[in-house]
Parts: C-alpha cells; sequence; structure tokens
C-alpha cells in the first residue's frame, strides 16, 4: 500500500488551504490511513520564489517509490494536485508590472509541470478547472471539481452568536452583518463588494475576515465609499463569524 503524502510549502500558516489540509490529515487518520504532511524545510526569509523551486526540488529528491504524493503546492512530482491557489498563469494578467516579480515566471513554469505529471487534479471552482484547460490545454478527463467542505455546528444560537461578536466590535446588533471571509482581496472580490455595499441605502456592518498586502488599499476604499466595513485580518476559525451573520457575500465561484 502507498504512503500517503501531503505537500504544502507553508504547512503552519494561516488560510483556508492550511484549514483543508488540517481537516483532510485528520479524516484520514481517523479511517486508519497512515499520512504525514512536509513542508519546506529551508528557510523561511528566502524570496518567494527562490523557496518555490527549492521545495519543488526537495520534494522530488525525497519521494520514495512507495510514496502518494497529494501536493497543495506547485510540485512537478505531484501524484494528485489541488488547485489551491488558482491558476497562477491567469492571476498575473491582474498585474500591470508583473515582469519584475520572479514568481511570476516561477509559478507558471511549476504550474504546467505540475499539471502535466499530475495523474488526477481537483479543481476548487468549475472556474479554476476553465481557467486549466484554457491556459495548459489539460484533458478535461483529468480534472475534478471538489468544492470546499463546510463544517457544521452542533448546535447554532444565532442571536446569542450575534449579540456577543457586536459586543465585541462595537457594533450595532440590531443592523444587518454583512460577512466576507477569504484572503486575497482581488481575486475573490472585495473591491466590487464594496462598491456594491456603497449603493445600499438601509443600515448594515459589514466584516471583512482575511488578509491581503493591499489591506490598507482597501480600507481607503471602503472610507472613501462610505461603506461600515471592519476588516479584522486573518482568523484560525471562522465559525464564529458564519453563526452570527446575516448575509454571506461569497463572490467566488
Amino acid at each position: 500500500m502507498k504512503k500517503l503524502v501531503f505537500l504544502r510549502e507553508n504547512p503552519n500558516a494561516s488560510g483556508g488551504a492550511e484549514l483543508y489540509l488540517e481537516w483532510l490529515k485528520a479524516s484520514f487518520e481517523n479511517s486508519k490511513i497512515p499520512s504525514q504532511i512536509r513542508g519546506f524545510s529551508g528557510s523561511k526569509k528566502l524570496a518567494s520564489w527562490i523557496k518555490a523551486l527549492l521545495f519543488n526540488k526537495e520534494a522530488r529528491a525525497k519521494k520514495a517509490p512507495d510514496e502518494l504524493y497529494f501536493s497543495l503546492a506547485r510540485i512537478d512530482s505531484s501524484d494528485i494536485y489541488r488547485t489551491d491557489d488558482g491558476v497562477h498563469r491567469v492571476y498575473r494578467k491582474s498585474k500591470k508590472f508583473w515582469w519584475l516579480n520572479p514568481i511570476n515566471f516561477v509559478h507558471p513554469y511549476l504550474e504546467k509541470k505540475c499539471f502535466e505529471n499530475a495523474k488526477c487534479i481537483i479543481a476548487i471552482s468549475q472556474m479554476v478547472k476553465k481557467q486549466i484547460i484554457e491556459c495548459y490545454s489539460v484533458p478535461e478527463s483529468k480534472i475534478e471539481v471538489l468544492y470546499n467542505g463546510v463544517e457544521f455546528p452542533k448546535k447554532i444560537d444565532k442571536k446569542s452568536a450575534k449579540k456577543q461578536l457586536c459586543a465585541r466590535l462595537g457594533l450595532n446588533e440590531n443592523e444587518p452583518l454583512v460577512l466576507f471571509v477569504g484572503s486575497g482581496f482581488k481575486r475573490k472580490g472585495v473591491k466590487e463588494l464594496l462598491l456594491a455595499l456603497s449603493e445600499q441605502k438601509s443600515a448594515y456592518n459589514a466584516i471583512f475576515v482575511g488578509k491581503d498586502k493591499q489591506l490598507e488599499r482597501y480600507k481607503n476604499l471602503a472610507k472613501s465609499l462610505g461603506v461600515k466595513a471592519h476588516f479584522l485580518g486573518a482568523s484560525d476559525g471562522a465559525s464564529e463569524y458564519f453563526e452570527a451573520c446575516d448575509i454571506l457575500a461569497l463572490l467566488s465561484v
């Protein structure tokens, strides 16, 4: 029987991919199927494009004949690859001066090799599946779309959850609470959400859970639009926000 190895450059980071990886490993452990997680063993201070290349090389060198690689990172030795980070070749088109950053050459190179060599590709949305096919001519039969799962709480007390959250954030609990969860705001439509909220006439509060390198830019945009937005940063668990919200904004497809 093959040994199952999960790969992620930084499995301890805070994000949806890392949370998915944690759930996935726990599920296999509950089923008595042994598995392990491997991350990059080198310095975290290296440039992102160097880490990507070194992790790819490291993963290939360490792979034993009896191991099955389930990767959440762009590596050329994946058996199964899950596209948590989308298609970088599409993402870089949104950057004006993308050629100035080496990562915008390294990631497309690695993902091309990854798509070619993986026996199965798991896309997290129909949009990502379409992008893979259009950018790299990958056979549709090689790609499966599996949406992110949802862990439902055993008990939900919405009224109490909203009251506690609003008290903590200093918000009016009688106003509708709009929730957005996700990191990488441009790709996930935060600008479009802020524009839509700016047209609302009734009172509301919007909270954004997630991280983005341009966070201040989005805060300034919300302020200029008059949107009552509260940016809370990354969170290890978003269940309390889901339980408390009145409206969930999910712009990715």
